[in-house]
C-alpha cells in the first residue's frame, strides 16, 4: 500500500471517529479561563509544608506537580491518622487560598463563551473536568455563561486527572461512551487522561 492510500485511509477513519463524536469534556483551568493560579509558588509552599512535618524527599518536587505533593506526603504519614488529617488540611487551606486568590479575577480566553454556546445549540454534550477545587469553579462559573451538563472537580472525585477515572466519570454522567467523546485540554496530564480513558 502506497503512503498516499495510507494517508487516505487515515483521513478516512479520523473523519468516522469525529462523526461519532456526541459530546466534549474540557478542561477549565488554561482551556476554557485564564485563571494565573500561580502553581509555581503552590509547590513551593507544597514543599515547604512537606519539609515542616518531616516527609519531605529530596528532589520529589521535580517529578510530582503540587496535588501529588500532597498525596505523598498523606502517604507517608498514613500510619498517623492524625498527623494525617491536620496535614491534608494544611495543604488543602494553601491550594484553595491560591485558587480563590486568583479565580476570582479569572477571565475567559477570547470567544471561549461563544464557541461553548455554539456547540451546545448544535446539540453536543458538554463536560467540564478540573484538578481545582468546586468552591473556586464555582466563582467563575457563576460570572460567565458556559454552557455544560457536568462539572467535575477535584472535590467531586476519588482520583484525579491524569487518572482516567475523573474523566471516565464525567462521560458517564453525560450518558456517552468514550468512543462517542473528544477530550479539549492544554497540558499534557489532559493528553495522557484522555488516553487513558480511550478518547478520541
Amino acid at each position: 500500500m502506497t503512503h498516499r492510500s495510507n494517508s487516505i485511509k487515515s483521513t478516512m477513519n479520523t473523519r468516522n471517529k469525529l462523526q461519532e463524536i456526541l459530546g466534549f469534556v474540557f478542561d477549565f483551568d488554561g482551556t476554557l479561563v485564564d485563571s494565573k493560579i500561580d502553581f509555581p509558588l503552590m509547590k513551593e509552599k507544597i514543599v515547604q509544608l512537606l519539609k515542616k512535618w518531616d516527609v519531605y524527599v529530596k528532589g520529589i518536587d521535580d517529578k510530582l506537580y503540587a496535588l501529588e505533593l500532597i498525596q505523598f506526603g498523606c502517604n507517608s504519614l498514613r500510619k498517623d491518622p492524625l498527623a494525617l488529617a491536620r496535614f491534608r488540611e494544611e495543604a488543602l487551606t494553601i491550594v484553595e487560598h491560591l485558587e480563590m486568590e486568583r479565580c476570582s479575577n479569572a477571565i475567559p480566553f477570547p470567544d471561549t463563551e461563544r464557541a461553548l454556546n455554539e456547540i451546545h445549540q448544535r446539540g453536543y454534550k458538554i463536560g467540564i473536568i478540573s484538578r481545582n477545587g468546586k468552591t473556586a469553579i464555582k466563582e467563575v462559573l457563576s460570572r460567565f455563561s458556559f454552557p455544560h451538563d457536568v462539572v467535575l472537580t477535584r472535590d467531586d472525585v476519588e482520583k484525579i486527572k491524569p487518572d482516567p477515572s475523573h474523566l471516565l466519570k464525567a462521560i458517564n454522567v453525560l450518558g456517552l461512551k468514550p468512543s462517542q467523546t473528544a477530550m479539549v485540554g492544554d497540558h499534557p496530564i489532559d493528553m495522557k487522561c484522555g488516553k487513558g480513558a480511550g478518547v478520541f
